[in-house]
Order: structure tokens, then sequence, then C-alpha cells
């Protein structure tokens, strides 16, 4: 939990930089002029209100009891209310620390000969799974492997056991 937190405050502070612009309203100078005057009070409260999993009211209940200005407490309110799933789905990938499926891509082959059979006319799926690391999305992996059919079963069986214990949390 404090790795998340950490995490989360550290993306409220990148946020301030290139990507605050889209949690700002861009009609209201106001508004950015008081985060930023505000930032680590800012970032602490959104970092705690996106680890904690709040919603409106216990955000509007610990801006309360922090120690802010009305006009910081009114823009971290709008803020919030703006982006709250913005906020939660970038701490949450931030929380991340291997790398996480980006793209997954597949084709439908039919294999007519191998070096032991002449005729074959078996599909198979090749599979394409780019990976990514949350810290740094610029370097990408790529896994390509063929699959069978039987196989594909197997791994559908997986999946699907893996599904119905996620969903259980």
């Amino acid at each position: 939990d404090d790795v998340h937190d950490g995490e989360a405050r550290r993306l409220v502070k990148i946020e301030m930089d290139p990507k605050v612009e889209s949690l700002l309203d861009p009609e209201d100078p106001a508004e950015r002029s008081v985060v930023e005057g505000n930032m680590d009070v800012c970032g602490e409260i959104l970092s705690r209100a996106s680890a904690g999993a709040w919603t409106m009211s216990m955000m509007e209940d610990h801006v309360k009891e922090a120690e802010v200005s009305a006009e910081v407490a009114e823009a971290l309110l709008r803020i919030w209310r703006r982006n709250e799933p913005k906020i939660r789905e970038e701490a949450t990938k931030q929380s991340f620390w291997g790398n996480n499926l980006k793209r997954l891509s597949w084709r439908v082959d039919v294999s007519t000969k191998s070096r032991y059979v002449e005729d074959l006319n078996e599909p198979c799926a090749i599979m394409e799974l780019n990976m990514s690391n949350a810290r740094d999305e610029d370097k990408t992996n790529t896994v390509k492997f063929e699959i069978d059919r039987d196989m594909l079963v197997q791994m559908n069986e997986e999946v699907n056991r893996l599904q119905e214990l996620i969903s259980t949390f």
C-alpha cells in the first residue's frame, strides 16, 4: 500500500508537468495557479484519494479535514470530480512492477507440410504478445509463437480459471 501511495504521489507530481494539462480546466487559469502554488498538499491529497479508492463524498470529507484554503479545496474537488477515473487508471498502471501486456495479435495459418509429414493441412494460431514495462513504456518486448488446437483449448481453460480467480477479488 505504501508503494501504491508513493507511486500515486509521484504520478501527481509528474502530472503537474506535462500530464496535468489534461486535469486542469483550460477555461479556469485560477485553478492552475491555485494547484501549482500548493503542489505538495494537492499531490498528497490526490495520491491518498487514488490509493484509498475514495468516493466523491470521502474526498469532500478529507479535503474539509485538510488544512487548505477554500480555493485549494474547491480546486481539488473539481479536479477529482472531472478526473477520478483517469487518475485511478494512471495510478494503477504505474503500480505495476514488471512487464504488462500492451497488445495481443493473432492469425490462423494452415501448415501444409513439414519435414516429417508430407501433407498436414492442420490449422494453427500464430500469436504475438507485445509487452512493455510500466516504468519504461518505450521499451517493448515481443513474443511470437505457434499454438495448435489442443494447446489452444488448454490455454483457454487456464485463462478461464484465471478470470474466475480474479473476479473473486
